[in-house]
């Protein structure tokens, strides 16, 4: 059993901004540290819209941004929205190369990846967890995940209202984080 940590005590805090699915990545770096995952490890996204759309939906000023803050933070944005079997085996092919310690995305998203990693025999000895947030995380996803990749697959949860709300540690169990709203 892992140790008992607090998510809401890291050294981490004071350089990240908001960001992600949950809208906090202090959270999403305190949940990392967890699982022995470091701020500047490299990570691989299968996220909506992102620079991996054809035309992807930017906020007024934020599409110049996005692909030079994902080489300076070792990022792997691919697209959740194509996942046809020519566009995994493109990804598969991507994400060896990178060589992420972690993915982080949606849960069919990741599943779907490990679900063709698993018929290729893929496997990226890099990689270490697979953290699924933005929906719902059903138990055969997260077998399926396990089972492709080779590494725990944990669940993440937040709100863009509070941001990151609580995270699955090595012991299985949600640690929720404390704060503002959060008792």
């Amino acid at each position: 059993m892992a140790p008992q940590r607090r998510l809401d005590r890291q050294p981490h805090e004071r350089l990240l901004v908001q960001a992600g699915a949950s809208g906090n990545a202090a959270g999403q770096v305190r949940l990392d540290a967890l699982w022995g995952l470091d701020v500047f490890d490299r990570k691989v996204l299968p996220l909506g819209a992102t620079a991996a759309r054809s035309r992807p939906a930017w906020p007024a000023g934020r599409a110049p941004c996005q692909p030079w803050q994902d080489r300076l933070r070792n990022r792997l944005r691919l697209s959740a929205y194509r996942l046809g079997p020519e566009d995994l085996d493109a990804y598969l092919k991507r994400i060896a190369a990178f060589g992420p310690a972690s993915i982080y995305g949606y849960s069919t998203a990741v599943s779907l990846l490990a679900q063709s990693a698993a018929a290729r025999g893929f496997r990226c000895p890099s990689l270490k967890l697979a953290t699924l947030s933005g929906e719902p995380a059903y138990p055969h996803l997260v077998e399926t995940i396990e089972r492709g990749f080779g590494v725990p697959a944990v669940v993440e949860y937040g709100a863009v209202e509070c941001g990151f709300i609580a995270g699955e540690g090595a012991d299985r169990r949600l640690r929720v984080r404390r704060g503002p709203g959060l008792r």
